[in-house]
């Protein structure tokens, strides 16, 4: 039994099934971690095959109250405009510090203006991930899959308004790019994730080690920064691609792999 601001809750395990089943079923959102208050208890109909076939426990309560993650919308479309007005600056001021900008062609720049956000999202959401999976007590709980340290509302803030304003401007300029409709989709299910995880409180830390694969995209881009300079064979840029290779597998292979194993084991 862990404290609730509504009484008792009981705390439900972390078995696959009901991993599987938190997934499955939205009914369950309460299923794990200490929002399953004990007051008012409903079976969900779903639920109750798994906890037979299972010998685990799965409780719902719609007397809980909602958990405080839902969607802040202001908060959201403030960092939406934030990163079109990012984006519309970095493309004077990639001409002013850059030479070879200006004689990229059109979907080179904006490729090259793509990767200058991308490089400035990727710099502030990894660490602030990093540091949330690593240091927050929260995530450090059996029952982490339903936890939601305060502090990881603005990251997924931050995250969503990039989503947005990416997905804008890959419409906006999708002749430029002939994958756009491959990046739209990758959008979609981010965004539908992120909300998700803002609205009921579940799954934040399996999206805080997502976030963490962020820490290979500024060197990517500077990866492509420096072939278009025709710097691509300098000591540094194989330096560079030494870094982007060790972070790669660190953070996106073994990753990875961890976050499978906190998922399924």
């Amino acid at each position: 039994t862990l404290p609730c601001s509504r009484g008792a809750c009981t705390n439900l395990g972390s078995s696959f099934i009901a991993r599987a089943a938190l997934l499955i079923d939205p009914a369950c959102i309460w299923s794990l971690g200490p929002f399953a208050c004990s007051s008012a208890v409903t079976m969900s109909p779903l639920m109750d095959s798994y906890a037979i076939a299972d010998g685990v426990s799965f409780w719902r309560s719609p007397a809980c109250p909602p958990v405080p993650g839902e969607p802040s919308v202001v908060n959201i479309a403030l960092a939406t405009i934030g990163f079109i007005v990012a984006t519309l600056v970095s493309r004077p001021l990639s001409s002013m510090l850059s030479r070879t900008y200006s004689k990229l062609s059109d979907a080179e720049r904006y490729d090259w203006d793509s990767r200058v956000i991308s490089t400035f999202h990727a710099a502030i959401a990894f660490p602030m991930a990093f540091h949330s999976a690593m240091y927050s007590p929260e995530f450090s709980s059996l029952s982490r899959a339903m936890e939601f340290p305060p502090h990881t509302f603005s990251i997924f803030h931050f995250v969503l308004g990039y989503m947005y304003c990416d997905t804008l401007f890959l419409v906006l300029n999708r002749h430029l790019y002939p994958e756009w409709k491959v990046y739209v989709f990758h959008h979609f299910v981010v965004i539908s994730y992120v909300t998700s995880c803002l609205a009921y409180g579940c799954g934040m830390y399996f999206a805080i080690l997502s976030l963490i694969f962020e820490a290979t995209n500024p060197f990517v881009n500077l990866h492509f920064f420096l072939e278009k300079r025709g710097k691509g064979g300098t000591l540094f840029a194989l330096l560079n691609d030494a870094i982007v290779f060790l972070l790669f597998f660190v953070f996106r292979i073994l990753n990875q792999i961890w976050l499978g194993y906190e998922i399924f084991v």
